[in-house]
């Protein structure tokens, strides 16, 4: 649905809605090795209504608690590597450090909090 890789997921659960189940996450996606910084992310949500029939997903800006901006991406002590030069498997550990980072976030620190967010997410009902 987009028109780029998916970078990283953090904070990743099961969450059932009224009418059906499927994944949040929180995402970075890009068309290039890029820095992550705190306003890039997504929540994410995908599922499928309980009979099967119908596709949901859900795309809403949020606002992580990292520091980094694109003036200074390793503000968050996660360092940036050159992509340009950068060694194989360096942007993968970028990445998966700055998920880390995410997902051991609490849920609160990010805007708007994901509780309230899943609690959209679960209200939903899908009828034909």
């Amino acid at each position: 649905f987009y028109n780029a890789g998916q970078d990283m997921v953090a904070k990743g659960a099961i969450l059932n809605f009224q009418s059906g189940s499927g994944v949040r996450m929180i995402s970075h996606f890009s068309q290039f090795p890029g820095p992550i910084t705190r306003n890039g992310q997504i929540y994410h949500y995908q599922g499928l209504t309980s009979d099967g029939k119908y596709y949901v997903i859900a795309i809403l800006p949020v606002v992580s608690p990292l520091q980094s901006t694109s003036d200074n991406p390793s503000a968050d002590g996660i360092n940036f590597p050159d992509y340009s030069s950068a060694a194989p498997g360096e942007m993968d550990a970028y990445y998966q450090a700055v998920a880390d980072k995410l997902s051991a976030a609490d849920s609160s620190s990010f805007t708007p909090g994901l509780d309230a967010l899943d609690a959209l997410i679960q209200s939903l009902i899908i009828t034909p």
